[in-house]
Parts: C-alpha cells; sequence; structure tokens
C-alpha cells in the first residue's frame, strides 16, 4: 500500500474521510442549474465507448447485443445513462472545476503526464501511454488531478476539529 507505519495509514485513511466529507458537504450544498451540453455528450459518448469497450472484453457482446437483451431502445439508455451516471458525475465536476477557477489554480500537461506515467506503472507496463489515453481519456487524468487539487483547498479553509 505504499505505507511504512500503521501511523501513517491511519494519518492516510483520517485525511481521506475527512475530504470525501468536506467534499460530500459541498456537493449537498451545491444545485445544478444547467448541464453544459457540449459536455453532456461528450461524457455520455465516452461512457458508451467504455461500455462498449467492457462488453466486447468481459462478454463478448457488442453494445447493441446488450440493448437488444435487456429489452432497452438507444434513447431509454441514453437518457438512463445521462441521468443515473453522467449528470451525477457532472454535478461533482463542475463543483471541482469550480474551486479551481475561483481559486485560480490551474493543471498543467506536465501533471497529466505524470499521471497517466503513473497509470502505465499500475498496469505493470502492459499498457503504453497510447493504450491508457484510449482507454481513460486525458481529461480523465485531468478530473483525477483537480479532484486532488480542489480537495487539498477545501481541507486548507476548513475548520477542523
Amino acid at each position: 500500500l505504499g505505507y511504512k507505519t500503521l501511523k501513517e495509514y491511519e494519518e492516510h485513511v483520517k485525511e481521506t474521510a475527512t475530504k470525501n466529507y468536506l467534499m460530500d458537504k459541498v456537493a449537498t450544498a451545491s444545485k445544478t442549474i444547467k448541464y453544459p451540453e457540449k459536455e453532456l455528450k461528450y461524457l455520455t459518448a465516452a461512457f458508451m465507448k467504455m461500455m462498449s469497450v467492457q462488453l466486447s472484453a468481459q462478454q463478448n457482446m457488442t453494445l447493441e447485443d446488450y440493448l437488444t437483451q435487456t429489452g432497452t431502445t438507444p434513447e431509454e439508455y441514453t437518457k438512463s445513462v445521462q441521468t443515473e451516471q453522467i449528470k451525477p458525475t457532472m454535478d461533482r465536476q463542475m463543483i471541482i472545476f469550480g474551486i479551481l477557477q475561483k481559486e485560480k489554480v490551474e493543471i498543467t500537461s506536465k501533471e497529466v503526464d505524470d499521471k497517466i506515467n503513473e497509470a502505465i506503472i499500475q498496469t505493470g507496463g502492459q499498457m503504453t501511454k497510447a493504450d491508457i489515453i484510449d482507454y481513460f481519456g486525458e481529461y480523465y487524468f485531468e478530473y483525477l488531478i483537480a479532484m486532488e487539487k480542489s480537495l487539498d483547498i477545501l481541507c486548507d479553509y476548513a475548520k477542523i476539529s
């Protein structure tokens, strides 16, 4: 796990729980008025691509086959995906990127490359940078960095007793 002592691990767990608690509080107090259409379409397409890859790899079927099996139309599935997956994700993303924008914090291409390289290492080198980007999308790594930075900002502002 990368921790040398139990104390280090316990501190990590406490810090993670605190950050998640703070983000949940901010998310609960926030309301999305309008979803950006371009991002909604992009994330929906990315989700559909990921689903197609997973279905093909794990069950040897296409997304169309899956929809036929479940008796779901593409339109119904898209609406369900947006309501249950994409919009809740977008809610959190808009909060995260809003915090960074308000604090004038940017994400550099070096940070993104470093995060992608971490993912390559985690696969034991079995995936190339192109494989990782094709599977996850570069945006995924920007999001991970944005999450880390926004959680750090929330902790900096929070009064924790």
